[in-house]
This record gives C-alpha cells, sequence and structure tokens, in this order.
C-alpha cells in the first residue's frame, strides 16, 4: 500500500486536525483580544471610576483638595427664572488646586438613587449673573483657591441625595464625586 493510498483513507478530518485545533482556539482569542481593546479604550475616556466623597467631606483630586460641596435650593420662582415644575439649585464646590493648576469641565449634578438623572448647568437659561470671582468650570484658575459656583434646573420629583461630579479631561476614566444633601 502506498502513502497516497493510506493518506486517502485517513479521512479529510484527520488530516487536518491540527489546523482545525488552531482556528478553534485563535478565531475566539483573536475576536477576544479585539473587543478587549475597543471597550477598553471606550472605558478610558469615559468617567467611569468615582472618587467620592461623602456629604460635607472633601475630597483629594488630581493633586487639587475638592469640597466640600454646598448646595442651597432655591423656592421656585422666588428669585430666577424657573419653569413650573421645577427649581433651582445653587451648587459651590471650594477648590484648592494646591501646587499645579488644575482642569475641569462645568459640573454636572446628579441623582444617586431613583431613576439617577443628570442635569447640566443652567446658570444662563435662568437668567443668573454669576459675580466675577464665581467660576463655572476650573479654565484658566491658576493656582490660587477658588470656588465653582453653578446653578442648575432640577424637577421637583427629584429625589436625594445628589451628587456633583466634577471630570478633568487628564483623569480619565476616574472623576471626582461629590455627594450633597438637598
Amino acid at each position: 500500500m502506498t502513502v497516497d493510498a493510506v493518506m486517502n483513507r485517513r479521512g479529510w478530518w484527520r488530516r487536518n486536525a491540527l489546523p482545525l485545533v488552531g482556528v478553534a482556539v485563535l478565531l475566539p482569542a483573536t475576536f477576544g483580544v479585539i473587543a478587549w481593546n475597543e471597550w477598553n479604550e471606550y472605558f478610558s475616556g469615559q468617567p467611569t471610576q468615582a472618587v467620592v466623597a461623602p456629604p460635607g467631606a472633601s475630597v483629594e483630586f488630581e493633586g487639587a483638595v475638592w469640597g466640600p460641596a454646598e448646595i442651597e435650593v432655591m423656592d421656585p420662582g422666588a428669585v430666577l427664572e424657573a419653569p413650573a415644575g421645577s427649581r433651582v439649585v445653587m451648587v459651590a464646590v471650594p477648590v484648592d488646586p494646591g501646587t499645579d493648576a488644575v482642569t475641569c469641565l462645568p459640573p454636572t449634578l446628579r441623582e444617586t438613587t431613583g431613576a439617577q438623572r443628570e442635569w447640566q448647568h443652567a446658570t444662563f437659561e435662568i437668567g443668573w449673573s454669576p459675580e466675577p470671582d464665581e467660576l463655572g468650570s476650573c479654565a484658566l484658575t491658576g493656582t490660587d483657591p477658588f470656588t465653582i459656583t453653578v446653578a442648575f434646573l432640577v424637577p421637583l420629583d427629584a429625589t436625594g441625595p445628589l451628587a456633583v461630579e466634577l471630570i478633568s479631561p487628564e483623569a480619565l476614566p476616574r472623576f471626582a464625586r461629590l455627594l450633597v444633601e438637598p
């Protein structure tokens, strides 16, 4: 019996067993590596890792001390222009940058329970003109201590506690979350 005759008797599956095992291992591994790489890149640019400060406390984040955050709930229609069914929530966050200047985006306000809704600042929408020393973000602040002061329009049905979230683009995926209770 010749070698060709023996090879023809073994069948296709047996002749190709080693390459098939290689494909069975490498194909899922390739998709796994690609998926991990894409999700890792996505999450590294999103605020997913909170550095939390309890109510009335401050937190060290990116070399600066943030907080404690203060919150004041304004009566509907009392001073500022709030639509029906909403209230104005003023938030102030003292920041001590330390030796290096810090950067951050304007803060957001989030429900930490219930629907976990989030609100962007509405400083200009409500007709409030901040004073020159009341900053809405950390842009161009230098190393002197300052306070971020922003206003939010929050529905009357929002439940507490609330959290002020501060994102520094250089620190992503980490961000500061300061809990406040109205």
